[in-house]
């Protein structure tokens, strides 16, 4: 039993006393950074466009899921009914998804949601990325 610890001692200290052998040492070389082309103009075209379009957590009403022809004609049947909301198709693998409004609250996503049960019986709400600004 002995043998076994004194080796794996060996083995620890062995590499503690050789450390400053190997160990890097300085140069009077400066390191610098090659920016590759086009990386500054792909990073202010991305805060650019986040700056315009920023996004907060809210909430939204989903009406269906399902397939993307099914989806087109709910969205239009949605529309038909309350032409002054927002309605969103989001497609997340396999299916197709029909979110309604952007709201900041809970409570404001519970009003619509109480109103559109009549017609859209299977709604409920989600919470997702919705833009700044709106509702």
């Amino acid at each position: 039993m002995r043998n076994k610890h004194w080796k794996s001692a060996i083995f620890i200290i062995l590499p503690l006393l050789f450390n400053p052998l190997f160990g890097q040492t300085a140069s009077s070389d400066s390191t610098y950074w090659e920016e590759e082309e086009g990386i500054s103009t792909a990073i202010g075209l991305f805060t650019e466009y986040n700056l315009l379009n920023p996004t907060s957590k809210g909430f939204r009403i989903q009406i269906f899921n399902g397939s993307k022809q099914n989806a087109n004609k709910k969205k239009t049947e949605f529309l038909q009914k309350y032409p002054t909301m927002v309605a969103h198709v989001i497609y997340e693998y396999p299916e197709y998804r029909i979110q309604i409004g952007d709201y900041k609250t809970k409570y404001e996503a519970e009003k619509t949601l109480s109103e559109i049960r009549e017609w859209f019986p299977g709604s409920f709400i989600v919470i997702t990325q919705i833009g700044q600004g709106l509702r």
